[in-house]
């Protein structure tokens, strides 16, 4: 999926109203619903999905989101449905911009 400027802009706006600590932007084949997600992110290495699970789903942090979309990484990533996803509680993935949120909830869903 190719990350939009209308979609990093509304991250933005939101993660900058948001009563959520964390707020990021997520890709993924399944639909998204609003509320708290009911699955987790896989642990990857070298583009293969290892089956073991992390404590919760990867997003890009909404404050370095469009350098990854639209800067020097031009990233994409797979599934065509484009989430907000937020939460209190999280910590660093292994990607520049990646977190893992613990108990994260869809506050917008984009595409």
């Amino acid at each position: 999926m190719r990350i939009t400027n209308e979609m990093l802009d509304r991250l933005e706006e939101v993660a900058s109203n948001s009563v959520y600590f964390l707020v990021g932007i997520r890709c993924q084949e399944v639909p998204f619903s609003l509320g708290e997600m009911n699955h987790v992110s896989h642990v990857w290495e070298d583009g293969e999905d290892t089956g073991e699970e992390l404590n919760g789903v990867c997003v890009i942090e909404a404050g370095s989101a469009r350098r990854v979309f639209s800067g020097m990484f031009s990233a994409e990533y797979p599934g065509e449905h484009v989430a907000i996803v937020a939460s209190n509680y999280g910590y660093n993935g292994e990607d520049y911009g990646e977190l893992v949120l613990e108990n994260a909830e869809v506050i917008e869903i984009l595409k």
